[in-house]
């Protein structure tokens, strides 16, 4: 089973990879070996997707909300006055 994951979209982009169809627990999470020689991996439902287009909508959606609470960081830094 191919899925994506976006739990580091942010700052390593949308990963791929090929996954054991039993990877996926009852409560949704996956659990797989990125690589032979690394150590399992636990990704929550909300981080993994099963296509490519709702990985891509989930990485935007991370977007515009990092965008607002940089911008309201910003704001609060701008009111600072000393």
């Amino acid at each position: 089973m191919k899925v994506w994951i976006t739990s580091y979209s942010m700052t390593a982009g949308i990963r791929e990879y090929d996954v054991p169809d039993d990877s996926v627990t009852d409560s949704g999470a996956l659990f797989f070996r990125p690589s032979p020689d690394s150590f399992m991996d636990h990704v929550p439902a909300k981080h993994w997707h099963r296509d490519r287009e709702s990985a891509i909508a989930a990485a935007e959606d991370m977007r515009q909300r990092k965008i607002k609470s940089v911008k309201k960081q910003l704001a609060k830094l701008e009111a600072m006055s000393f």
